[in-house]
């Protein structure tokens, strides 16, 4: 009987340590990330998507409904209902609103959780690309400003235009 009352005890402390862990990663990561559950509710944010959304850790209680996420045409939310009806994983770069009407670029990605072969969540990841976004936007800006430089030289090799 002593050597089962050992067992759970040290079972119980590796099931709290694992979890300790778990949740260390989901609240120190550098990635967003919230989970809802199959009625589509939020369950769990994480700090880094609170703050991508404009929120504060206080506010986390209250967040249940997945309208947090505004985005561009509520794409979000679409993408959710499209893993709750067709459960598979889906990424997509769009535009998210922030709680003040700031809009910045975010890479959503989405991944169904089953439980004994039940889809029971749905695991959000965002990451903010809006710095990403302007250096692509910004390249952009320097290739076309190079593919249209147009310059004459002479044979002695003054430049007599620029374009």
């Amino acid at each position: 009987m002593y050597k089962k009352e050992v067992d759970m005890q040290d079972l119980a402390k590796q099931l709290i340590e694992e979890r300790n862990i778990f949740k260390d990663a989901l609240e120190k990561g550098p990635c967003g990330v919230a989970i809802l559950d199959k009625d589509k509710k939020i369950v769990y944010l994480n700090p880094v998507i609170l703050r991508m959304w404009g929120y504060k850790i206080e506010e986390r209680e209250k967040l249940k409904d997945i309208s947090v996420f505004s985005s561009d045409k509520d794409s979000i939310s679409n993408l959710i209902n499209k893993v709750f009806e067709e459960p598979k994983e889906l990424s997509q770069e769009l535009v998210g609103t922030r709680k003040d009407g700031e809009e910045f670029w975010i890479r959503v990605s989405l991944t169904p959780l089953f439980i004994e072969e039940q889809l029971c969540y749905v695991i959000l990841f965002a990451e903010d690309i809006s710095e990403e976004k302007r250096k692509q936007k910004e390249l952009e800006r320097y290739v076309d400003h190079l593919l249209t430089f147009n310059a004459k030289i002479s044979k002695d090799g003054r430049v007599l235009m620029v374009n």
